[in-house]
């Protein structure tokens, strides 16, 4: 893929440059490559930071920036979650997301702010599989946090 002639990326060592996508992959790649078992290819990282600079209009970024936007992709498809029906996904807030929206009864952005907030604090954890009941309990935590509810927590099941 061709460098991209808008979004620049601005060095450690002070220099700018065109976002290159096969440069950007090959850093990835060094830098995954020591990881154990099935992972994630550097190529499809770069792709995806590209995509999500090119469709945020962003017109520079630092190097250190990009490369913590792939880390976080990286973790986000190594985390799953269990559900009780004992099926396992793979980590989407999208879920946790409408299911605060319905429980908690607030708005869209409010439920995503929530849900970010507890991706947040997963993301760094070296516990990769989590039950659906944690991932709740978390977001129950942040509402309270927020000062959205009283103290009584909302599990799945209960009337809103």
């Amino acid at each position: 893929m061709e460098p991209s002639r808008t979004i620049r990326v601005r060095k450690r060592d002070g220099n700018i440059e065109a976002f290159d996508v096969g440069k950007v992959a090959g850093v990835f790649r060094r830098a995954l490559a020591h990881l154990p078992g099935e992972c994630v290819e550097g190529g499809e990282l770069a792709r995806a930071v590209h995509l999500y600079l090119l469709r945020t209009n962003r017109r520079s970024i630092s190097s250190s920036a990009v490369f913590e936007m792939a880390v976080k992709a990286l973790h986000r498809r190594l985390l799953r979650i269990r559900h009780a029906d004992g099926r396992v996904t793979q980590w989407d807030k999208t879920w946790l997301a409408e299911w605060t929206r319905h429980v908690w009864r607030v708005s869209r952005r409010t439920a995503r702010m929530l849900a970010g907030e507890v991706e947040y604090d997963l993301l760094p954890q070296e516990e990769t599989d989590l039950s659906r009941e944690e991932v709740i309990d978390r977001l129950n935590e942040q509402v309270a946090q927020w000062g959205l509810a009283e103290a009584v927590p909302a599990y799945e099941g209960d009337e809103a």
